[in-house]
């Protein structure tokens, strides 16, 4: 975790301050340090005036290279294991170097350190797990887009969810807790909630939780896809609802460039983005934020300004008052803040939560509103398995008169990502989707399951078992009710074990090809290596009439179709759509002999020249802008080339036609 605070030190570094009496820490050092100076002089002051010459001062050197040397292939990546419990796991673990170990898989490949199984057989395990009663594939092969059925004449219901920061279930007392901390969210349950009583969070940080929550994508090792450098367009419940004709906003109380979070939500569908700066007057404020009551309050602003615009809209509120230093007004609870405790500040958020459903309750759009109270992870980490997965467990509760029309509470067995899937099941209207999650109203009672994240650990929870996927192709499986007892190793794996292996290993390796493929996605502006495709069809003459609007799978399929069209090719063979975007088609002719064959993956990263017919006036032909195909024609060789990638068609241009050269460069 140190490692994934590195992007972020300001917020770090003021927050330990605030936390920590490291003032009196260092002082501690300090006096430490000049005692030990003072001591060694005294006692070893004399040493330094032994004559050694270069060779005995270069043989102890010699030895520690050479010992160091035969050492370094005994490390190990995944840390010491010394017995079955993390935490004493941790404890014996080298500190340096597992701050290293981390920073070495941050951005790791997910296939050189995890299980992997052929994609194909992987591809059809995912599709069997995504599968719904209501939804459909869009496609055979390699994707798990799907069409979930709907009535379009049913309201577009607006929808509010409100991600809580470390409300873990432990706090609450419709959760079990004996002296809850949790009293208007609790009343809120039992008079008017349909509360979810067996959800674990994807991980234990925010930033996981906004995948699992706002994109139902797994957790993959590594960093979090809010971060990471592929996300500039990833599907969200803010693009699934878009698409439908919903306003978009994002509420979050501290600065949006803490950990890329204003990055992936304007880039994936939010209109606007909110943040500590727009807040003129804001009531308290710690490094993390404004308070939560300011945060709440400000989204029933917005939303009544939405509302007015007579559009429906989805909102997302992300708090910041339950974290470190745990401070928060004084007079909105009983206790006193100056104590920074962790369950006082658990009762100001929930008390913040109490005022703003007291304040919605009088705006116009109460009735026609799906409210949603979720924690991004649970408040802190604790238990022996590699993933401490009783720490994990968050509510979900779900408000408003327009879908609950009785309290009630559900047992379902789900995770952070099944809580889009759920809500837009709730408002009952068609809508595509590439979402890992599942509607958890509408699930089997077996076909639950929790996908997990803890260091470089994932896993996969189903029927009290557990298994763990490691760095370096290891596993681990559990067993019993997470609930209930400490899950226990189990030794010898059963076959239902290795099936869940099977299974997440399947889930996590789909997420990683079409995260790093640039597939997770519906719609957008065309990606590269698809406009690369495009315009070397146009080079050849085809007319492609691309919408840059419309979806790239929709694009890639007009493309297959023009290179029959302009080719004459008789037939297309073993080419799926997600294939041809993924950079491993081929298109060839009835007779076997290849026409175009693409490597798109490694075309993103390079740059080109365009080579178009010529026109008469020194112009572009085809009125298109050239820097959106970034491509070679090598008339000579006949083939498309970019350096030594992409296209490589046994076609060339017509040999009478001027060829002119455009400079370009790939973004």
């Amino acid at each position: 975790m140190a490692v994934d605070y590195l992007d972020n030190p300001r917020e770090v570094l003021i927050n330990i301050w605030q936390s920590y009496h490291v003032g009196l820490f260092l002082l501690g050092c300090l006096g430490l340090t000049l005692l030990w100076m003072w001591a060694a002089r005294r006692l070893f002051g004399g040493m330094w005036d032994v004559p050694s010459s270069g060779r005995a001062r270069l043989l102890p050197l010699a030895a520690a290279v050479g010992l160091a040397a035969v050492l370094v292939p005994s490390l190990n990546l995944k840390g010491a294991r010394v017995c079955n419990d993390r935490t004493v796991n941790e404890v014996a673990n080298n500190g340096a170097l597992s701050f290293f170990a981390a920073a070495w898989t941050h951005h790791l490949e997910f296939a050189d350190f995890y299980k992997t199984m052929p994609l194909e057989e992987a591809y059809r395990r995912a599709r069997r797990l995504t599968a719904g009663p209501e939804a459909s594939f869009e496609a055979e092969g390699d994707s798990i887009r799907r069409r979930v059925a709907g009535d379009p004449s049913r309201p577009r219901l607006n929808v509010v969810i409100l991600l809580e920061e470390s409300l873990g279930s432990e706090f609450w007392g419709s959760l079990g807790r004996a002296h809850t901390l949790t009293p208007e969210m609790d009343k809120l349950a039992a008079e008017e909630g349909l509360l979810f009583t067996n959800i674990y969070a994807c991980g234990n940080r925010t930033v996981r939780g906004m995948e699992g929550v706002l994109s139902s994508f797994p957790p993959l090792p590594g960093g979090s896809i809010v971060k990471r450098d592929l996300s500039d367009n990833v599907e969200t419940t803010a693009r699934v609802l878009k698409r439908d004709g919903y306003s978009t906003l994002f509420v979050y109380g501290g600065h949006g460039l803490f950990d890329s979070m204003r990055s992936y939500a304007v880039r994936n569908g939010y209109d606007r983005f909110i943040e500590q700066k727009h807040f003129a007057h804001p009531t308290f404020t710690t490094i993390w934020g404004v308070c939560d009551e300011d945060i709440f309050g400000r989204t029933i602003e917005e939303c009544r300004e939405l509302a007015r615009a007579g559009r429906p809209f989805f909102a997302t509120a992300l708090s910041v008052s339950n974290h470190k230093p745990y401070i928060y007004p004084r007079g909105r609870i009983p206790e006193d803040p100056a104590r920074r405790k962790r369950e006082h500040a658990v009762k100001y958020s929930d008390f913040a939560l109490g005022q703003f459903f007291r304040a919605a309750r009088k705006e116009a759009f109460w009735t026609n509103t799906v409210f949603v109270v979720v924690a991004d992870h649970g408040a802190r980490v604790y238990g022996k398995q590699s993933i401490p997965i009783r720490s994990y467990e968050i509510p979900v509760l779900i408000v408003g008169p327009a879908v609950v029309k009785a309290p009630g509470r559900i047992g379902q067995l789900g995770s952070s990502l099944d809580v889009s899937p759920t809500v837009l099941g709730l408002i009952g209207r068609p809508y595509e989707t590439m979402f890992f999650g599942q509607d958890l109203l509408k699930g089997r009672p077996e076909a639950g399951r929790a996908l997990l994240n803890h260091n470089r650990d994932i896993g996969l929870l189903a029927q009290d078992r557990l298994v763990v996927l490691g760095l370096m192709q290891t596993e681990e499986f559990y067993a019993g009710d997470p609930k209930r007892v400490d899950m226990e190793l189990v030794s010898k794996p059963a076959d239902a074990d290795r099936e869940l292996e099977q299974d997440a290993i399947a889930l996590y390796q789909v997420a990683d090809d079409l995260y790093t493929h640039r597939l997770y996605r519906i719609d957008g502006e065309l990606r590269p290596g698809v406009r690369l495709v495009v315009g070397a069809l146009e080079a050849l003459g085809a007319e492609v009439g691309i919408d840059l609007g419309r979806d790239e799978m929709g694009v890639a399929q007009e493309f297959l179709d023009a290179a029959q069209v302009c080719a004459g090719v008789q037939q297309v063979r073993g080419v799926t759509v997600p294939q041809l975007m993924r950079g491993q088609a081929r298109v060839q002719t009835g007779d076997g002999k290849v026409l175009l064959e693409t490597k798109l993956q490694q075309a993103r990263r390079d740059r080109g020249r365009l080579f178009r017919p010529a026109q008469k006036d020194g112009g572009v032909a085809g009125g298109r802008q050239a820097e959106q195909f970034p491509v070679a024609l090598n008339r000579r060789q006949g083939r498309f080339a970019n350096r030594d990638l992409p296209l490589l068609p046994a076609l060339a241009a017509d040999p009478d036609k001027t060829l002119a050269p455009i400079d370009i460069v790939h973004p």
